[in-house]
């Protein structure tokens, strides 16, 4: 394989080329025995890397079986060194991480030798790739820097953008968000000069993933969907799990759980297409929290379990690693039955840790769902808590708002009496001033009038006794006039009502948590003590409204008097309420209202908003 097909190899995710028609070509390139073999070599090579090694890892590993028997045979060592580079690629997909390191250093190696700085930037590139991945920053980003140099040096644009984001991956899991966003705006300008798809739908994945953590999610969104589309263009199964899987955590972020299942599932069927083991316990895992979330516990239990499994095999693929170095010591050893003895010994104690973690992972099902039992009941103790509270504040309400009734009755009925009083006592003035004044002048009438009948032939004294009487019933005339004025002028307004809903305003603040103020301007009508009586129960029942409904702290009652107009005006900072929802033949005393306002031959508006309070305007004219 030429260098430029070694470099190519050494990106994460598969390039773009897929078609049938290349697949066909380059097998039958490889299959035609007339060719060179450099050329059978490096058909293969590229039909591993495009066709396979992400997308059929285990065919994959078959073929490339075959590749380095062929590169041995013919003894074609540039050719070998791609083969370690495939093989430490799919060993990647399948999270074996050691032998992944083992292939590329075999492979970085070769190209030492062959002083291809090309092959040597792959091979650092994809050794720092795989320590990050084991949280081995500090010896990942050596590689990284490297590599860099290495790329700066000969200008190759590809292996530069490949280790610029590399190394933008480091800070960015370091959280210097900032230092590894201008890594990943450089790489991405080279991806877009070489037109590298792949390229690009990397630095657009590792964009998001940097905008997830400046918490900005909806940027961070839009770079994940634009990765994936370019990945599922490529049918590149490994890299749109990967992505998913990043979506998933993104909603994860935000506890949007139903999005987050969606993109879980997605992620879990392309990493099962893959057999990334990896891949498929993260998917799981995060299922396992959006199903628990939602209270879904059959789902969340099964999908945890599920991951458990895959850890297992994880572990078994460790422990399988570890048997094969036993066996190999054994091949070097020169007591073979001792260390036969060893290797079963160490096959039972790898059986029984399996066996113990086994133990370990039913033990923590049992807890796991003795947990969720306690939590319930626990949800339950705290529902029901936290609903006796409510009822206790509820009624707490309801006896403040009883207590307020009461007052403002009593209230009603202190000031009715005390009108009721004032008409008695007008009626004893009324009757007062008709024994004293009205009747003496009668009487005088009257004596003038038998003086008269008396004197009646007396010509000359005739004119003087008729002007007399005339006065006297002017007089009396006078007097009656002045008694039904007095007495259908009823009770001065700054005298009765206005102090009443002074009064009333008074005793409905006395409890602290409502203050009413009265304010009047211009206020001087007389008014009759009907009048009064209907004005005052208006107000009254207004602010009972505005005690019981609004949750109001505040409230004001206006009295403006203009020309022959009076107009009240009530309102509350309360909760307030839509006027048309009201019925106002049984709610809230609307009715009464109404009725009382039209037998005054007046009107009233009410305006009132949800949230912003509400305001009542009566304009009553004035005769």
């Amino acid at each position: 394989m030429k260098i430029k097909i070694v470099v190519i190899v050494t990106m994460l995710f598969g390039i773009n080329v897929h078609s049938q028609t290349q697949k066909d070509s380059l097998f039958r390139v490889w299959k035609n025995t007339s060719l060179a073999d450099t050329v059978r070599a490096n058909a293969l090579s590229t039909l591993i890397f495009n066709e396979y090694q992400y997308k059929k890892p285990d065919s994959a590993l078959q073929l490339i079986e075959k590749l380095d028997n062929f590169t041995i045979e013919r003894q074609l060592a540039t050719q070998q060194a791609d083969v370690y580079i495939l093989k430490g690629n799919v060993y990647t997909v399948y999270g074996d991480n050691i032998k992944a390191i083992e292939s590329y250093q075999k492979a970085l190696k070769l190209y030492e030798n062959f002083n291809d700085p090309g092959g040597i930037t792959t091979s650092l590139n994809n050794i720092g790739r795989v320590y990050k991945t084991l949280w081995n920053f500090d010896k990942a980003l050596d590689y990284y820097n490297r590599s860099l140099q290495i790329a700066v040096a000969i200008k190759d644009k590809s292996a530069e953008s490949r280790a610029l984001v590399n190394i933008g991956n480091i800070y960015n899991d370091k959280f210097k968000v900032d230092e590894a966003l201008s890594y990943y705006v450089k790489s991405l300008e080279l991806n877009l000069e070489l037109n590298d798809k792949v390229g690009e739908s990397i630095t657009l994945q590792n964009i998001g993933l940097n905008y997830t953590k400046r918490k900005e999610y909806d940027k961070a969104l839009n770079y994940f969907t634009q990765s994936l589309a370019i990945s599922e263009e490529l049918d590149d199964y490994y890299s749109q799990s990967n992505i998913l899987i990043a979506i998933a955590q993104l909603y994860y972020t935000q506890k949007k759980y139903p999005q987050l299942i969606k993109f879980a599932k997605k992620a879990l069927e392309t990493a099962q297409k893959v057999k990334s083991i990896q891949l498929q316990n993260r998917a799981n895992y995060f299922l396992y929290t959006g199903y628990k979330a939602l209270n879904d516990y059959n789902k969340a239990l099964y999908h945890h379990e599920e991951s458990i499994k895959l850890l297992d095999s994880l572990k078994l693929v460790e422990t399988n690693k570890r048997i094969q170095e036993i066996e190999f010591e054994k091949e070097r050893s020169t007591d073979s039955i001792i260390n036969h003895e060893n290797i079963l010994k160490q096959h039972m104690v790898f059986d029984q840790e399996i066996e113990i973690k086994k133990r370990e992972n039913k033990i923590v099902l049992v807890a796991f769902s003795g947990l969720l039992i306690l939590m319930g009941f626990i949800a339950y103790y705290i529902f029901t808590r936290i609903k006796l509270k409510q009822r206790i504040v509820e009624r707490e309400k309801e006896i403040e708002i009883q207590k307020k009734e009461k007052l403002l009755k009593e209230q009603e009925l202190t000031t009715i009496d005390a009108m009721i009083e004032g008409q008695e006592k007008e009626r004893k003035r009324l009757a007062m001033d008709l024994h004293d004044s009205l009747g003496a002048t009668l009487s005088a009438a009257k004596l003038q009038f038998n003086h008269l009948a008396n004197n009646k032939d007396q010509i000359l004294k005739m004119e003087e006794l008729f002007n007399k009487t005339s006065s006297l019933i002017d007089q009396a005339y006078a007097e009656v006039r002045s008694i039904s004025h007095l007495k259908n002028s009823g009770v001065m307004a700054k005298e009765g009502l206005l102090p009443a809903i002074y009064s009333l305003a008074k005793n409905a603040s006395a409890h602290g948590k409502l203050k009413i103020e009265v304010q009047d301007f211009g206020v001087t009508h007389n008014f009759d003590t009907t009048t009064e009586v209907t004005i005052f129960r208006i107000i009254q029942e207004l602010v009972t409204n505005i005690i019981k409904h609004s949750q109001a702290a505040e409230a004001n009652i206006s009295l403006t008097q203009h020309k022959m107009m009076l107009t009240i005006i009530i309102e509350d900072k309360g909760v307030g309420f839509i006027p048309q929802l009201i019925d106002t033949k049984k709610g809230m005393g609307l009715s009464s209202i109404e009725k009382r306002i039209e037998h005054l031959n007046g009107s009233f508006e009410i305006d009132s908003t949800p949230g912003k309070g509400t305001t009542v305007i009566i304009e009553l004219p004035l005769h």
